[in-house]
């Protein structure tokens, strides 16, 4: 509306648009409207660059110079703005020194405020048993040169959620450390709310921590967002499927988008396909299929593109007996190599399927360790209930005294 004003009342042709205001794009566009208009009109249409005067050429420069500073200019405030979702960079990201000079310095700054204030921390981290404390120190006392040869390292993460509607900010996770092996099945248990999922969208980049950091396979997840996530896979707690898209098509999809190389994607999406057993079901749309089948898509995709660790975020939420019963099968033939990270809320689920299991409540790690040695610290060993009929009852128990 102002580009058509200026044209018309202010700046009409003859004369032309000043400088400063070609320089915006929007202004720069609205006037070549105005002056191919004009010229039309006149019966003097721009037929070819040679019909160019300077106000055209000028218009034009602003707006192929608008259009690559607007582009550069986008896509360097979606990485360092601040966002709901994803980890905000350093406003020098591109600059890889500058980058790598202030997360040394914010690990500094982090371990002097703990130093600084013990007390606190410890009030934050009560309720930890010793085998948690002893986690804590394995990974305080890793040397950074090894975290490659870890799956995943996670060192001290914080997340608070702010407050909301006069509540006071909520602490999801408190300072938590852990590692996890190659080849091992982890499973994190605890009640809703106690901050499973939030410790898992914080190392796959949903949401950054307020501090601390991990490392996925020796990617940390402040810097190295991109690579971190190539090396990992999800399932989350509810299928994320487009309803048209066929079984095969949608591991292409993740395939391509994980940087599978062209010519490996056809065995690939085969290779996920079976370890899930849905290659009879490959050309089946999402809509066809039942919620066991989607669950175990779920569970192939995490899979595709051999993920160096995998969370998988309830997988089993909703399904049958039987169902459930299959996906175990699934998960402990899949596992292999690398590593998984299995949150639940069945203790029998998780005594069947991990090689470890971690309790959180309150965003705390409680107690950590195989679950033999959970049994024999925690176990309440078994409780027999047996219910009859009174009357039954009496009548044998007056036969046995006879």
């Amino acid at each position: 509306m102002f580009g058509i004003s200026f044209n018309l009342g202010v700046y009409p042709s003859p004369q032309t648009l000043p400088g400063g205001l070609v320089a915006y794009p929007p202004f720069a566009f609205c006037r070549l409207i105005y002056v191919y208009s004009i010229r039309c009109s006149n019966n003097l249409c721009v037929k070819s660059s040679d019909d160019f005067d300077d106000e055209i050429t000028d218009c034009l420069v602003s707006l192929y110079l608008g259009a690559i500073i607007f582009m550069v200019l986008g896509i360097y405030l979606n990485e360092v703005w601040p966002q709901e979702y994803g980890v905000r960079k350093h406003p020098l990201f591109f600059l890889k020194s500058c980058t790598q000079k202030k997360n040394k310095v914010q690990t500094i700054e982090y371990t002097e405020v703990l130093d600084a204030s013990h007390n606190s921390v410890h009030i934050e981290t009560d309720g930890e048993d010793e085998d948690s404390r002893r986690e804590k120190k394995f990974v305080d006392d890793l040397d950074p040169l090894t975290y490659s040869g870890y799956p995943l390292v996670v060192k001290n993460i914080r997340k608070v959620y702010k407050a909301v509607g006069g509540r006071p900010p909520k602490v999801a996770v408190k300072n938590l450390s852990l590692h996890i092996n190659k080849g091992e099945m982890f499973g994190l248990l605890g009640p809703n709310g106690a901050g499973k999922t939030t410790l898992i969208s914080m190392i796959t980049g949903l949401y950054p921590p307020e501090n601390g950091n991990a490392w996925v396979a020796g990617y940390d997840i402040i810097s190295q967002i991109e690579l971190a996530r190539s090396q990992m896979g999800v399932c989350p707690q509810f299928d994320l499927l487009w309803p048209d898209l066929t079984v095969e098509e949608h591991l292409y999809f993740y395939a391509r988008i994980r940087g599978v190389p062209p010519e490996n994607e056809a065995m690939i999406v085969e290779k996920a396909m079976k370890e899930v057993y849905l290659s009879k079901f490959a050309a089946f749309r999402v809509r066809q299929l039942s919620g066991g089948m989607k669950r175990r898509l779920s569970v192939a995709i995490s899979l595709v593109g051999d993920p160096k660790i995998v969370f998988l975020d309830e997988p089993t939420t909703g399904l049958d007996p039987e169902n459930r019963r299959q996906l175990w099968d699934i998960l402990v033939e899949a596992r292999g190599n690398r590593a998984m990270v299995l949150t639940t809320h069945s203790m029998e689920e998780a005594d069947v399927l991990c090689t470890r299991i971690g309790i959180i409540t309150d965003g705390v790690l409680r107690c950590i360790g195989p679950q033999t040695r959970l049994k024999t610290l925690y176990g309440g060993g078994y409780h027999l209930s047996i219910n009859c009929h009174k009357d039954t009852y009496l009548k044998k128990h007056n036969d046995l005294q006879k």
